[in-house]
């Protein structure tokens, strides 16, 4: 606002400047009208007229200046008068800009405390320790009792309409001021659109080993199970069409206290020991909506901190896998086998071990994602695995920014083609995510790596999956 006053007054400066010192002046008085008659009735007299000069240009030639002059000057002060007016156009509209966004940023504040000073002691239903959204209501509270009803809240999920004057800025500014205060700490917002997570608030809650709470959403002290998308599509009673009362879930099933069968989802690996974290025992949170209603998740805190791209690698290699008719298959010449989807494409050249060949497949969609089979070493024994495998990623990072730093989460043994032992790492940083996996070829003894780092773990999941040796 300073820069525009300021502005203005030298532009005001400017112009009372000009108008009194370098316009014209204006119409003479009476006097000095009467004063130039004398003077030209002199100049007429008998005796000027007989010794003046005939030639005389000087005259016209001060008509055609003065002529000029008038007509710069008249252009002149238009154009002061434009860059006047155009200077108090821009205070206003700077003004009126202001003014719009400030009573908008008020307003929104305003309407945030009015949904807080309505909060209640009543959490949601089926999600313990979240508290209802002011005005929104339960969506199936007429079949609350209902078998599906129960199974669908049994998973720990539930789902509100939203008021009519709410939206979902409201209830995002909501939660952020009350989750807080109940113990639920805010990890990652991932906005509409996003192609590797689902979109959603995710929020985390540690129980400190408590074990009352670490059984919360179901009253027998059970372990409550997600089963995945199979059963969360589902009819309620009174509606004529199929209602899909969650969204999705993790293909792999988890518990809502974080952990899951085989593996522990809540521990983040980073080297080759545990964080902190992984002792204890929480549950994440995803916050979400889909049309004017808000809708709840309990996951893991593994899914939660990774904004269930799990699950959207999943649904991603499903694709892959009903789109390989369509695409292309390593050379024969290659000691492994795969066919891949159309939109893929390999390059096949010569390695830095032992001068093997090795594969390069990129994606033509993205023309950044990649992913590698390349030869590193010889088979000795199934130790050499895991050594293998985290000297790969510790020579990424040797290359990475400090801040770029890839930190594994995951990392355990496999098997590549139903019975060859490997050992699989997976891994993120702030911008990429990935995933690599060695093994050895059953035929040659040479230890291939399978990885990609630029966050094309969907098709890194398709390929280690999918690939065979060549016996």
């Amino acid at each position: 606002m300073y820069c525009f006053v300021n502005y203005f007054v030298h532009i005001v400066c400017f112009a009372v400047f000009w108008f009194n010192i370098c316009m014209p002046k204006g119409r003479k008085t009476r006097a000095s009208i009467g004063e130039a008659a004398r003077k030209r009735k002199k100049q007429n007299s008998f005796w000027t007229r007989i010794f003046r000069k005939k030639s005389s240009s000087v005259p016209k030639r001060r008509a055609k200046n003065s002529r000029l002059h008038k007509k710069i000057a008249k252009t002149l002060r238009q154009v002061i008068l434009f860059v006047i007016l155009l200077g108090l156009g821009g205070v206003v509209v700077y003004g009126s800009a202001k003014s719009v966004l400030d009573l908008k940023q008020s307003t929104g504040t305003e309407q945030t405390d009015f949904y807080l000073n309505m909060l209640s002691n009543e959490e949601v239903i089926g999600v313990d320790n979240v508290p209802v959204f002011p005005g929104s209501s339960f969506m199936y509270e007429s079949d609350v009792n209902s078998d599906l009803v129960q199974s669908f809240l049994a998973e720990g999920k539930s789902a509100y309409t939203l008021p009519v004057d709410a939206d979902w800025d409201d209830v995002k500014a909501f939660y952020d001021k009350t989750l807080e205060d109940n113990d639920w700490e805010h990890v990652m917002s991932v906005d509409m659109g996003n192609e590797d997570m689902e979109f959603g608030e995710y929020w985390i809650r540690y129980f400190d080993n408590d074990p009352d709470e670490s059984n919360q959403g179901d009253s027998n002290n059970e372990t409550v199970v997600a089963e995945g998308n199979n059963d969360s599509n589902i009819d309620l009673p009174g509606s004529d069409d199929q209602t899909v009362l969650g969204e999705n879930d993790s293909t792999q099933e988890s518990n809502i206290s974080g952990e899951s069968y085989g593996d522990d989802p809540s521990t983040v690996l980073n080297g080759s020991s545990p964080t902190a974290d992984s002792n204890r025992l929480g549950v994440g949170l995803r916050i979400y909506t889909k049309n004017d209603d808000i809708w709840y998740e309990l996951i893991s805190i593994q899914d939660a901190k990774t904004g269930l791209s799990s699950f959207v690698a999943e649904e991603q290699k499903l694709k892959m896998i009903l789109s390989v008719d369509s695409g292309s298959a390593l050379p024969e010449s290659f000691p492994w086998i795969l066919k891949y989807p159309a939109n893929w494409s390999v390059k096949v050249e010569r390695s830095a071990f032992m001068d093997i060949e090795m594969a390069i497949l990129s994606n033509d969609e993205t023309s950044s994602g990649s992913l590698v089979i390349e030869p590193i070493d010889y088979w000795e024994d199934s130790t050499i695995l895991k050594d293998l495998a985290w000297s790969q990623i510790n020579s990424v990072n040797g290359h990475r920014s400090a801040d770029e730093q890839f930190t594994v989460y995951f990392e355990d043994e496999t098997k590549i083609d139903d019975d060859l032992p490997a050992y699989e790492l997976l891994f993120e940083s702030n911008s990429d995510n990935g995933g690599l996996c060695v093994v050895a070829h059953p035929k040659s003894g040479v230890v291939y790596v399978i990885a990609t780092f630029s966050s094309e773990v969907s098709f890194y999941n398709f390929v280690v999956d999918n690939i065979e040796s060549t016996r």
